[in-house]
C-alpha cells in the first residue's frame, strides 16, 4: 500500500477489505486487470508496479482498448 499511497490517497484499507476487493477482480474480471509487481529481493520490498487494464468498447467494432497506469520507484 506504501508504493500506491506514492500515487494517489489510498485511504484505509484493512486486510479484509484488500481481500474483498482482490476476490472481486481475479478470477471474475481476470481478463480485465493484468497487474505486475517489481520487488528489490534484497530488500524484501516492493519497488514498483504496473496496472494493465482492458476496456472493453462499443467503439471500433466492440474493440478493446488497454489503459497502462504505471507506478515505478
Amino acid at each position: 500500500m506504501e508504493v500506491l499511497a506514492q500515487l494517489s490517497i489510498v485511504g484505509k484499507v484493512t486486510q479484509q477489505d484488500f481481500e474483498a476487493r482482490y476476490d472481486w477482480m481475479f478470477p471474475s474480471h481476470s481478463e480485465t486487470y493484468y497487474i505486475i509487481v517489481i520487488v528489490d529481493k534484497t530488500k524484501d520490498k516492493v519497488i514498483g508496479t504496473a496496472t494493465m487494464l482492458l476496456e472493453r468498447k462499443f467503439m471500433r467494432s466492440t474493440g478493446i482498448v488497454s489503459v497502462y497506469i504505471f507506478l515505478t520507484l
